[in-house]
Formats: C-alpha cells, structure tokens, sequence
C-alpha cells in the first residue's frame, strides 16, 4: 500500500526530469546582435556630410547676375562730416521766376471783374423770389458767371501748383530760393482764392444750390 508521501515522490521526480534546468545566459558570450550596425555608423555619416556639402557648393555656384560687392560712392562720404547749418539759397531760374509772376498777375487782375460780378450776383440773389422762379433764375445764372470768374484764380494757383511739381520731377528737389518764391505765390494767390470761395459759398446757400 502506498502513502501520499509516496505517491508524490515520483511525481516531483518526473517534474522533475519533465522540466529542464534553464541557465541564465553570459552576456560575454551573446552573439554581438546590433555590432554589424554600429560598424557602419560612421561611413554612413560621412556619406550625409559628404552629400549636404555637394548640395551646398552647387547653391552657390548657381548662374545668375549679382550686384557688385565694389565699394560704392555713398561708402566714401565720411559720415562725420558737418552739415553745414546755413546752406545757399541757390538761385530761383528765370523760367520759373516769369511764370509764376505771371500767375500772381492773373490772379490779381481777376479780382476786379470778380467783385464786379459778384455785386450783381448779390443783389439778384437778395431779390430773388421761390426756387425756379425768373428772379431765381437770374440770379442763379449770374451766380454762374461769378464762378467761372473765380476760374482764374483757381488757374492761377494751379499753374504755381505745376512749376512746383515740375521742378520735383526734373531736379528731385527744389532750392530754397525756389521753394521761397514758390510758397509766396501760392500764399497770395490763395489768399484770393478763399476770398472768392467764401462769397460763392454764401450766395449759393442763399438761392438754395
């Protein structure tokens, strides 16, 4: 008769024979798994180094056109220079200087005719009856008058408005004499101008236009 102390004895010993001892593994002697790799590592650098710089040198090389690296004459201007604090006046040239005295001269003589015209135009507007009747109609149309008058003023300042623009575009600045002269006729003849410009404006309101 057999005893459970017995029975288990060959049972542990066919576990044991069923299962065999499994030796931890020597890394010493592990086949080197990643060494074939890491060997090629650095040719494989040197093939991406070798190919960045041929890239590089064929950028460069490209054809094309290309500003000068010469020195230009700007860079030879010693920026510590002065500047000198009262520069010349220059000269204002003839051509300039006859137009626009003759400019002025338009704009003056129109201011006759103009309060001339503008007197009537006043009273027709003063006497002026319902909007579209004769009396407002006259004086609408001699307000009309009055306004191509005030045309030769408006002439005149854009002449002086021309020969300051002209002189910009031909010398790419004005000299302070011109700019002076300049700036004096456009002074006058715009005195003149809001004048007129006024008056038209407040008889205009008047007759309702």
């Amino acid at each position: 008769m057999l005893y459970p102390a017995e029975l288990r004895a060959p049972a542990g010993g066919a576990n044991r024979v069923m299962s065999p001892l499994v030796q931890p593994l020597d890394p010493s002697k592990s086949p080197p798994l990643r060494s074939g790799l890491w060997s090629l590592r650095p040719a494989l650098m040197r093939l991406i180094l070798l190919l960045a710089l041929t890239f590089v040198a064929s950028a460069c090389s490209a054809p094309g056109v290309y500003p000068s690296l010469t020195p230009r004459t700007a860079e030879g201007i010693d920026p510590r220079v002065p500047i000198d604090a009262a520069p010349s006046a220059g000269t204002l040239d003839a051509r300039t200087s006859a137009a626009l005295r003759e400019a002025v001269s338009d704009a003056r003589r129109g201011i006759a005719e103009f309060n001339r015209l503008a007197t009537a135009a006043a009273g027709l507007a003063a006497a002026a009856g319902p909007r579209q009747s004769e009396s407002w109609i006259a004086a609408q149309q001699a307000l009309s008058a009055l306004g191509a008058q005030h045309g030769v003023t408006t002439n005149a300042a854009a002449t002086i408005d021309a020969l300051a623009a002209e002189g910009i575009d031909q010398r790419r600045w004005l000299t302070p004499a011109t700019q002076s002269a300049i700036e004096a006729a456009a002074a006058e003849v715009g005195a003149i101008n809001d004048a007129q410009s006024a008056l038209l404006d407040r008889l205009g309101k008047r007759l309702g236009v």
